[in-house]
């Protein structure tokens, strides 16, 4: 079905189709990153049972890149660099990440993940992957490729507009969860 042109925005007083629609799939975004944020914490405890939601996405964060290093992570995940620092300290202490002098720099430490995490982290993302599969077992294939289709359209969106935002020196985007539409002033 071809993408219908956008209606102009009816007054702040007037919530028209559109908006209801917008505020609606904004509600959702928010129940699906609260649900998403229940899942990295059962994630992290699946890992190991001393690992928070934050450890694991700096472990993930870690994972996605061949070096990494602390003050890296810490702007990159918006966290401060003390709770960084102290998450690493944990994911080293259990053996799931590597710090490495740089040869290019002795003063600076690159991160790496160990072979236990990515085992554990394969595992453990074969397992869930198994629980997406399940909960969509009665949609069609159609229906799964334009969900997938949209989903990615909405991230690209979204993502773009933090990268704009953040660019023009507003950390955070839109103020609320990531994602959530904007709230209507």
């Amino acid at each position: 079905m071809p993408a219908q042109p956008a209606s102009p925005a009816p007054a702040d007083d007037e919530p028209g189709p559109r908006r209801r629609m917008a505020r609606e799939i904004g509600a959702s975004v928010v129940e699906i990153v609260l649900a998403a944020r229940r899942k990295t914490s059962e994630y992290a405890v699946r890992l190991h049972p001393e690992l928070s939601a934050a450890s694991v996405s700096i472990l993930q964060r870690i994972a996605k890149r061949e070096q990494v290093q602390a003050s890296q992570l810490a702007a990159v995940l918006d966290m401060d660099k003390s709770a960084v620092s102290r998450q690493l300290a944990l994911l080293r202490r259990i053996g799931f990440v590597t710090a490495e002098h740089d040869p290019g720099d002795r003063r600076v430490r690159t991160l790496k993940v160990t072979p236990l995490a990515e085992q554990r982290m394969a595992e453990i993302r074969h397992q869930m992957g198994d629980e997406y599969y399940e909960r969509f077992h009665d949609w069609s294939d159609d229906e799964l490729a334009e969900f997938l289709r949209l989903l990615h359209r909405y991230s690209a969106a979204a993502h773009a507009q933090t990268v704009g935002s953040d660019a023009a020196g507003v950390a955070g985007g839109t103020g609320g969860a990531p994602g959530a539409a904007p709230t209507p002033r």
